[in-house]
């Protein structure tokens, strides 16, 4: 995550998402897997909200409200800003340390993390690119500062924790993507695990990979089909909804 993103049409999905989920109960973490922010062009996906479409506001008013006012009222586009708001229960825990490109740096900070997010049971990793593919590794140089990694996932969901991790797409076709989950197919750690995708089809395709806990599948994924049967789930003026759910 860049700051520079904030309330884009992204957020707007992942907001959504995790504000449907809060219902569960279940307290949830951000890792932001912050950045510094970069020099292109990106970050710039915030058309949806001049434009007011019903499509939008019907999934969810005050979110799209909120989100307005922070990017064209405010202009205050930061994580620090999300935090602060209402939009994610009081009880939310957020960890917001910068990500920078070095080794012993990098273990440091997920160790940290670990202990800040302890009492959390669902996590929310939120990357810049994706999780980073199985086979390469882990990477500590600027690129790989866009990634979360399976070990990184591994080790949340041994400490207890159930997980949505957010990958953004790319140029591959689907089949070659979905590569990048397969850890959690591969991996004995994730036997009892219940994962599957949601897809967000708005502008640029996002993915949000669930990998949950057995004591907490029926809590997420009851909220997750309800969401899907309202207007988070509707066509509206596109040949495919928000959001639409994917089986691994």
């Amino acid at each position: 995550m860049q700051n520079r993103f904030t309330g884009d049409i992204g957020d707007f999905g992942k907001y959504g998402l995790l504000r449907y989920i809060a219902k569960s109960g279940l307290r949830i973490g951000v890792n932001w897997y912050l950045t510094d922010d970069g020099e292109e062009s990106a970050g710039n996906l915030t058309d949806y909200l001049a434009e007011k479409y019903n499509g939008y506001l019907e999934c969810d008013s005050e979110l799209f409200k909120e989100l307005y006012r922070i990017v064209y009222i405010q202009n205050a586009r930061t994580v620090k800003r999300i935090e602060a708001s209402s939009l994610l229960p009081p009880q939310t825990l957020f960890y917001s340390k910068i990500l920078k490109a070095n080794k012993a740096y990098r273990e440091k900070w997920f160790q940290d993390s670990l202990k800040h997010l302890a009492t959390c049971s669902l996590l929310f990793l939120d990357p810049d690119n994706n999780i980073l593919l199985n086979g390469t590794g882990s990477r500590f140089d600027n690129e790989g500062i866009k990634y979360a990694f399976p070990l990184e996932i591994e080790s949340y969901y041994n400490q207890g924790h159930s997980l949505i991790v957010y990958n953004h797409s790319n140029r591959q076709n689907e089949q070659d993507y979905f590569e990048r989950f397969d850890f959690v197919k591969e991996q004995p750690s994730f036997n009892n695990a219940r994962f599957f995708l949601l897809r967000f089809n708005r502008q640029q395709v996002r993915y949000y990979l669930f990998v949950l806990q057995p004591w907490d599948s029926s809590a997420v994924e009851v909220y997750v089909d309800e969401m899907l049967k309202g207007p988070w789930g509707r066509k509206w003026k596109w040949k495919r909804p928000h959001f639409e759910k994917m089986e691994l």
